[in-house]
């Protein structure tokens, strides 16, 4: 079974009750994914699309630009020194739980932890995201930004049920 980032369907979610990371790399060593984040940071988005289990995706940069008044977010400073929590007005509570719990379960914790709710940021989260800039401030629903159509043949004309993948439709 292929299950795409960012679309990850109810029966995948069951096996992980209590959330998962999702990151945003290429396969490496754990040890070299901890380097790139003392040297970074790293921001993930916490989901929870119909109040079920949370997932936490990893965002490109620690950006304002990515914050979503619909969700959570967990952001680390580069050398996890700080850790902020970021409850969007929108946010439910599986995604709210899943923010608190995704600083606490990440192997490497950062020292200190600041969690508020949207509209009440320090000056100094806002410099951890290179400053406020805009962002989507409405609960997304539907499909995401990043969704991509896909076209399935789905037949029993051999006596068994298939369903192949069409690439390259138009």
């Amino acid at each position: 079974m292929v299950v795409r980032k960012g679309h990850e369907d109810e029966a995948f979610l069951q096996f992980f009750p209590k959330g998962f990371f999702i990151l945003d790399e290429t396969r490496v060593p754990m040890s070299e994914y901890y380097s790139k984040l003392e040297e970074h940071g790293a921001m993930f988005r916490v989901q929870a699309p119909g109040g079920n289990a949370a997932r936490a995706i990893e965002q490109n940069s620690l950006d304002s630009g990515y914050l979503n008044s619909g969700d959570s977010y967990v952001i680390f400073t580069p050398g996890m020194g700080q850790c902020y929590v970021w409850n969007g007005e929108g946010a439910n509570e599986p995604e709210i739980n899943g923010a608190n719990a995704a600083h606490a379960n990440f192997v490497k914790v950062a020292s200190k932890v600041e969690t508020f709710k949207e509209g009440s940021e320090s000056e100094a989260f806002w410099t951890a995201l290179g400053g406020k800039g805009d962002y989507s401030q409405k609960k997304e629903g539907g499909m995401p930004a990043s969704f991509e159509p896909r076209l399935f043949c789905v037949s029993n004309s051999s006596g068994y049920m298939f369903v192949k993948e069409v690439l390259n439709y138009a």
